[in-house]
Formats: C-alpha cells, sequence, structure tokens
C-alpha cells in the first residue's frame, strides 16, 4: 500500500462568509484499487496539540465538485476527510466500503493528520454513497458516534420496485445500479445489505435530510427510516425541506434551504463532537 501526499493549498468558499481552509490531498494506491481520491481540509489555523472533531464524508461523485461544501464545514472548525467512490468499483458498494473504512482508520491513527480526531467521527454521505455508508456502519462501527444521510436510500427494495415501474429516473452514470444487484426476489440478500430501514436498531444516531422535490430517490425512503429509527429508540432528527431535486446547489449557487442544512448538520454533530472552546 502507498500513500502519496500533495501540496496543501488555502481555500475560500462563498458560504459561509469569510469562510477559509486549509487543503491537503492524498492518493492511495493498494490491492486493486489505484489512485484513489481523497481530501483533507482543515481550519485556516490550528493551535499546537489540538485534535479536531472530525467529519467524514463520502461524496456520491467526483468529490472536486463538491470542495465548498467540505471548505465551509472545515472553516467552522471541523476536520474534514472526504473521498468519492473510486471509479473501478464501478456499482460494488461493498469495494466503495471497504475504501471509506480505510480512509476512517488512516484519519484515526493520525496518519492523515495529527489534528484529526481518533474517535467518535461523524460520517456523511448521500445519494449512490448512502448504501456504501450503511455497509461501513454494519461492517464495523468503530469510531463513529453519529452519521448523516442526505437523500439517501433507506429500502433498496422499493427502490428496485419503482425502478422496473419507470417511477423514477436515475442518473445516466448510475443508470445499472439497480439492474447491477440483480432481482430482489432472488438475490434478496443485496438488497438487505443496502437498506437501513431493516438494520435501524443497531445504527447509531443518525440525522436523515431528504427534499419532497427528490425525483430519483423518493421522500419516502427518509419517511421509512424515520419509521424504523423511531422504533428502534435510536435518537434521530430530520429535516425535510421543499427546494431544488436530488441534486444539491452549492457553491454560489446555495440556496436557503442549503444554508439550513448546512447549520443544522453542525448543530447535530456538535452533540457528538463538540467543538474546542475558542481560545
Amino acid at each position: 500500500m502507498e500513500l502519496a501526499v500533495g501540496a496543501t493549498t488555502p481555500l475560500t468558499t462563498p458560504f459561509p462568509a469569510g469562510a477559509v481552509a486549509q487543503m491537503t490531498p492524498y492518493t492511495l494506491t493498494y490491492a486493486a484499487t489505484a489512485d484513489w481520491p481523497l481530501r483533507v481540509y482543515l481550519p485556516a489555523t490550528i493551535a499546537p496539540g489540538t485534535q479536531l472533531p472530525t467529519f467524514l464524508m463520502i461524496y456520491p461523485t467526483d468529490l472536486r465538485d463538491w470542495e465548498s461544501v467540505s471548505v465551509g464545514f472545515a472553516a467552522a472548525g471541523y476536520g474534514f476527510v472526504a473521498l468519492s467512490p473510486s471509479a473501478q468499483h464501478a456499482t460494488d458498494i461493498d469495494a466503495h466500503a471497504r475504501d471509506a473504512r480505510l480512509a476512517l482508520e488512516l484519519a484515526r491513527q493520525g496518519l492523515l493528520h495529527p489534528a484529526l480526531a481518533a474517535d467518535d467521527y461523524v460520517v456523511l454521505g448521500g445519494s449512490f454513497s448512502s448504501p456504501i455508508l450503511h455497509r461501513l456502519l454494519r461492517d464495523d462501527p468503530a469510531g463513529v458516534a453519529a452519521w448523516v444521510t442526505v437523500g439517501g436510500i433507506s429500502n433498496a427494495f422499493d427502490i428496485a420496485a419503482a425502478f422496473y415501474a419507470g417511477e423514477i429516473q436515475l442518473p445516466e452514470r448510475f443508470r445499472l445500479a439497480v439492474p447491477a444487484l440483480g432481482a430482489p426476489n432472488l438475490y434478496p440478500e443485496l438488497f438487505l445489505r443496502y437498506s437501513p430501514v431493516y438494520t435501524a436498531a443497531q445504527l447509531p444516531p443518525t440525522l436523515i435530510i431528504h427534499t419532497d422535490a427528490d425525483e430519483v430517490t423518493p421522500l419516502d425512503q427518509a419517511l421509512q427510516l424515520e419509521a424504523a429509527l423511531a422504533a428502534a429508540g435510536v435518537p434521530h432528527d430530520v429535516f425535510y425541506y421543499r427546494d431544488v431535486t436530488h441534486y444539491l446547489e452549492i457553491g454560489e449557487n446555495l440556496t436557503d434551504a442549503g444554508k439550513e442544512m448546512y447549520h443544522r448538520i453542525l448543530s447535530f454533530a456538535q452533540r457528538y463532537q463538540p467543538l474546542p472552546p475558542a481560545p
């Protein structure tokens, strides 16, 4: 396994106002994975000896497209470890989950930056990366205190039924994701593995975010997960909004709902990874 580190670069983003962070890119080569993208975002200044509360974000698409989000959270005082699914794994959710576990362990052991937390991570994802998060949490939840799912899948059986009924339209790059799993009646174990609604009792505290205008992952997916968490007695928060569709507007196009989402995620994270007191 080889981990290469690039040059650290200062970055800014329009929201929140005045947000500045430092970004360091990493490239990991191991086993069948080559040139795996991983970036660490940190506050612009860090006091010596500080260990920052840390997020692990698995973006559904190229992490470079979401840079303004990463910078915004790092500027708030958090360590922010971001990765995107390796193209080499295609729709292999389990392989993507192994990559996520490796990124989490590299961060926890201080191999990415000594300021990153050793435990109690808040992990985030949405859309295609939501089942990756579920596998990460179910296979080995060590080091994770809470998770956030945005526009996520909670019942893969219902998603498959809606897909074959022509009720949802997946993006071109993911149009074969459902057929790749096979028929639900022939391979139910695969669909169960990607359905947190059936494993709610084993999940950590959860923040569910979803828009009722979602054209890819119906709002009912969020409602089912909320009901399952409530029945299992798992702490959970929800933020349902009406704004854009499945695809979030970010950067200069960030909407009021997007800004509210940012603040709600920070408020949720504070319960499980409080920011250190200001100097």
